[in-house]
């Protein structure tokens, strides 16, 4: 459901809100992306070396990859459009 939001989002009518042109929107959305996936990661990671003790390490590590999924999803939407920007 996120990802057909987000691309309805990414292809709408209105030339204003579409942001399948502009270059400066989709870098934005990979930076987001990037550092979504950077800090889950590293969430993810330390919780990993710290050990799984209890209840609530476990939910941190549930809700670490799936933040780090969201982040790797952003950039695979604004993949295409910054291959052709950046050289």
């Amino acid at each position: 459901m996120g990802y057909g939001f987000l691309t309805g989002a990414l292809d709408a009518s209105h030339p204003l809100a579409a942001l399948d042109n502009s270059q400066v929107a989709r870098f934005a959305l990979a930076m987001n992306g990037f550092s979504m996936c950077v800090m889950n990661g590293s969430l993810v990671l330390y919780t990993l070396f710290r050990g799984i003790r209890d209840i609530r390490s476990g939910i941190v590590l549930v809700f670490g990859c799936a933040g780090f999924g969201f982040g790797a999803g952003l950039i695979e939407l604004a993949g295409p459009v910054l291959t052709t920007v950046v050289p």
